[in-house]
């Protein structure tokens, strides 16, 4: 089993107006001596319980010059050349999903076992963003909508899922630096908004708003106090209702 080629709903990419998740798993250097599969092992889906959120603690002073492809592929080799955990180095790059310019790539299967955080990387996903937050960087918005949209998405393939914690909530360190609980308290209203936009409670309020819309524009039509321009510019917008009205028996 594999999860791959992650994929945002349509009413993610909306809501939020980020782009498509692209996998580059395949693109990116792996150790030709341990990919993180055979270095480190694969999970069980079941055991996924937990979101943890990084960065990369790269500059962006000093990663402008890359491309985000040959950035996310200098950390990968970047990692299969340190030797501290293992005599043959890391996999690759360690964490799932790395984000960066806005855009979300996704780096590894989720079910692969990475070392995103020591001793506790048999139930962790792990999400990055590109930068150093704790000391020079600061979080753009187009990261800080990517970010969510792409633990929505993890979320959405875990049956267990339990928890979003920040890296330094599951062991000692500055990442991520950014403000992690204002993207927690994020995802939450964005969830609930998009539960909401599911709702017979909506489907009612946006049917009024049609309705209401309507008699605004036949109103406008028929006012002695409208202007000619005005006139004509409701009875197009009217007119443009008629095929689909009539297609459905409603003229």
């Amino acid at each position: 089993m594999t999860i791959r080629n992650l994929q945002l709903p349509s009413e993610i990419i909306a809501k939020l107006g980020v782009p498509q998740i692209e996998d580059i798993v395949e693109k990116l250097p792996i150790n030709p001596q341990n990919s993180w599969a055979r270095l480190a092992g694969v999970r069980n889906v079941n055991d996924l319980t937990t979101i943890a959120l990084h960065h990369d603690a790269y500059p962006k002073a000093n990663t402008t010059k890359y491309t985000d492809f040959q950035l996310a592929s200098n950390m990968a080799i970047d990692h299969i050349n340190n030797t501290k955990y293992d005599a043959t180095g890391e996999g690759g790059i360690p964490y799932h999903i790395w984000i960066r310019n806005g855009r979300i790539y996704q780096t590894n299967d989720i079910l692969d076992r990475t070392y995103g955080v020591s001793g506790q990387n048999g139930y962790t996903v792990h999400i990055c963003v590109s930068g150093e937050y704790y000391k020079t960087d600061v979080l753009t918005d187009a990261d800080s909508k990517a970010l969510c949209a792409a633990i929505l998405m993890v979320k959405s393939v875990l049956p267990n899922f339990q928890a979003i914690k920040a890296h330094k909530e599951l062991n000692p360190t500055d990442c991520p630096g950014y403000d992690y609980k204002k993207i927690i308290a994020d995802v939450l209203t964005i969830e609930n908004q998009l539960e909401y936009a599911k709702s017979e409670e909506h489907a009612k309020a946006v049917a009024f708003q049609i309705a209401n819309q309507i008699l605004y524009l036949a109103n406008l039509l028929n006012s002695a106090d409208t202007s000619d321009g005005n006139r004509i510019w409701s009875r197009e917008m009217l007119l443009q209702l008629q095929p689909f009205m009539k297609e459905r028996g409603l003229l």
